[in-house]
């Protein structure tokens, strides 16, 4: 049979015994400009497959990652670990026994819990640079405290305290208790006991490692308490709380739970399920605390923009300068700051159903656009003289209209995303300035929502490594945090 004479993107395809004009793999729809299920892709870039698909199977012990779809599944292996079967050491680890442990723990000041392949594992921290050092693999891992006495390191998780041994990774339960939001932890040397809080009436537990005893030592009176640290010097404990706001740190009677607030740390963000945090008593009678930083809006406006880019297929915009223009008022103009160099020029506006416009006055071509409207009847004004890279319009229960000018040209359209298509289609109206994605395209691309920046800084914001000194919690240092942290901090 003579082959047919296929339209890109679609190619001949006889697979099936007859030939025929198929979508590349991978693609679907009209114009082959949808990823297939258990696919998704990075701007226009060729659809990829992620851990859920069918073929993409990893042999135990590996297992796969894809960054929630952000990039390729790939097969990998436990931290420490590499091969095809994960039995031979990776970088920076060497054979002890059976196992594969970091061979070089100089610079390790801290341990926490972080992400590593999508997975909870122990990790070093680095007091001066933040730097992370992987040492273990642990999913479960979110509390921690180490008995440097001893050498031990101890976890909390649902299950209660457990006792981890880092060359093997294999946890062992001492004591089954429902233990507080965080998962707080505390090493109270005096007696060689466990300590932390019970989520349900904040009691003050003291654990004992060696039998898995628990005394009730007194009532914190404490909620949202989200991990904890004893300090060997003053016989205190410290315990970092929040409940939708700003962090704060209490001291404790270790034998009572009486507390006294003495106050918050402005410098760090509210901590949830997706912002875990942590304390640590240091030698110097300081206080190390890890939490996502306190980010304004419209730096979260800024971290998305940024997110949008990358996800969009454009490079280079990771650090770049932007400015934010917040509206309330109605009409408004948006303007680059630069006329060359990237940059990010952002919109963002709430609830104003009254018909506003806004003026498009970018003339950088190298400027990233990104326009947020929640609940607003926006019509985009856009002049002869605009241009830019690229951008994402992002509109949640409202409308985008539009008008060019005569003249206007660009090979650089915004991209149009919302809830509703049917809102979009007057700015649609315009291909030489708009390009209408669909829900599924946006999906696809895991592009960032950008309606609810407070509930973005959340998840998002970077972490900070915050050293202070009580009881006034004056700040000594303030690091940022190389990596994803996912759980509390103990001084190592």
């Amino acid at each position: 049979t003579e082959a047919p004479q296929c339209d890109a993107p679609r190619v001949c395809d006889d697979a099936s015994g007859s030939a025929m004009c198929a979508c590349p793999v991978g693609t679907q729809g009209e114009r082959c400009e949808l990823c297939e299920d258990s696919y998704a892709r990075r701007g226009d870039e060729p659809c990829y497959q992620t851990c859920s698909h069918s073929d993409v199977v990893c042999a135990e012990p590996q297992f796969c990652f894809d960054d929630g779809g952000r990039q390729a599944a790939k097969c990998v292996c436990e931290v420490g670990y590499t091969g095809a079967s994960c039995s031979e050491c990776d970088s920076g680890f060497t054979k002890q026994g059976e196992h594969c442990v970091r061979a070089d723990l100089s610079g390790i000041d801290l341990l926490s819990v972080a992400k590593v392949n999508g997975r909870n594992a122990i990790v070093g921290v680095n007091a001066t640079s933040g730097a992370l050092t992987p040492l273990r693999t642990n999913s479960g891992a979110e509390g921690l405290v180490y008995d440097a006495s001893a050498k031990q390191l101890y976890i909390a998780n649902y299950q209660g305290a457990l006792s981890l041994d880092l060359a093997s990774g294999e946890a062992t339960l001492i004591a089954a208790e429902q233990i507080g939001h965080g998962k707080p932890l505390a090493w109270d040397s005096r007696s060689n006991v466990l300590l932390s809080l019970r989520s349900s009436d904040y009691e003050l537990l003291a654990i004992d490692p060696s039998s898995g005893n628990i005394t009730e030592r007194g009532d914190t009176g404490s909620s949202w308490v989200w991990d904890a640290t004893f300090d060997a010097k003053s016989s205190t404990l410290y315990l970092l709380r929040a409940q939708g706001s700003t962090p704060s740190v209490l001291s404790a009677d270790p034998d009572t739970g009486a507390v006294t607030e003495l106050g918050s740390l402005a410098e760090l963000g509210s901590i949830s399920s997706e912002a875990l945090a942590g304390i640590a008593s240091l030698p110097s009678g300081d206080l190390a605390v890890t939490a996502r930083q306190n980010m304004t809006t419209d730096e979260a406006a800024l971290a998305a923009c940024r997110e949008a880019a990358n996800r969009l297929g454009f490079d280079g915009y990771e650090a770049a300068p932007g400015s934010v223009k917040t509206n309330d008022q109605g009409d408004s103009t948006l303007s680059s700051a630069q006329t060359s160099g990237v940059e990010l020029v952002v919109y963002r506006s709430y609830s104003r159903n009254a018909p506003s416009t806004l003026t498009l006055n970018v003339t950088n071509p190298d400027a990233f656009v990104c326009i947020a409207t929640y609940e607003e009847d926006l019509i985009v004004s856009i002049p002869a003289n605009a241009r830019w890279a690229g951008g994402l319009v992002f509109d949640y229960r409202g409308s985008v209209n539009a008008t060019v000018a005569d003249g206007f040209q660009t090979a650089n359209t915004l991209q149009l995303l919302g809830g509703s298509e049917a809102n979009l289609l007057g700015a649609a109206g315009y291909p030489q300035a708009f390009r209408l994605l669909s829900s599924q395209e946006g999906s696809d691309r895991r592009l960032p929502s950008l309606t609810d920046f407070d509930s973005y800084k959340r998840a998002h914001a970077p972490y900070r490594l915050l050293t202070v000194t009580p009881p006034t919690l004056s700040v000594k240092s303030s690091v940022a945090v190389q990596g994803e942290l996912a759980g509390g901090l103990s001084s190592y």
